[in-house]
């Protein structure tokens, strides 16, 4: 088995590929030896543009931040607001729409007997749960 060695960086290359080519993670360079010609005193205009390529390489670390953990953490909390909002919204229908029927079999059909109008929506809505629970899934306890 060889050992795979690393060619050096060379030096003929702008600076920004130089620092790519030396780089471990997120554009940085991988040792101060990777750094050395950006300082010296005979720097061409792009050496001495060092502040430029160090915004740029904190501008791409805090945006493999962002993407790599607030993102998902964004996402998430998002999903669970709106699951919050989904199922709070669907509660107020159920009850509005249960309200709303009985108030209408009050009125129309059973003649202002209220009673009439509950045993039969009662009745319907015991019925829709005996489905759902003859749906359920079982598990090999409940199967005796």
């Amino acid at each position: 088995m060889s050992e795979r060695t690393l060619a050096p960086v060379r030096s003929d290359l702008p600076i920004r590929l130089r620092a790519e080519a030396g780089t471990w993670l997120l554009g940085l360079p991988a040792s101060l030896f990777d750094m050395d010609d950006r300082y010296s005193r005979t720097a061409t205009s792009t050496q001495r543009d060092w502040p430029a390529h160090l915004a740029d390489s904190l501008e791409d670390v805090v945006r493999a931040i962002r993407e790599r953990a607030i993102r998902p953490v964004v996402l998430a909390a998002r999903a669970v607001v709106f699951g919050v909002i989904v199922l709070t919204m669907a509660i107020v229908t159920a009850v509005l729409i249960a309200v709303a029927t009985v108030r209408l079999l009050d009125v129309y059909a059973f003649g202002n007997r209220v009673w009439a109008s509950d045993a039969l929506v009662g009745t319907l809505l015991c019925a829709a749960g005996v489905f759902a629970w003859s749906r359920r899934y079982r598990r090999e306890t409940d199967a005796r």
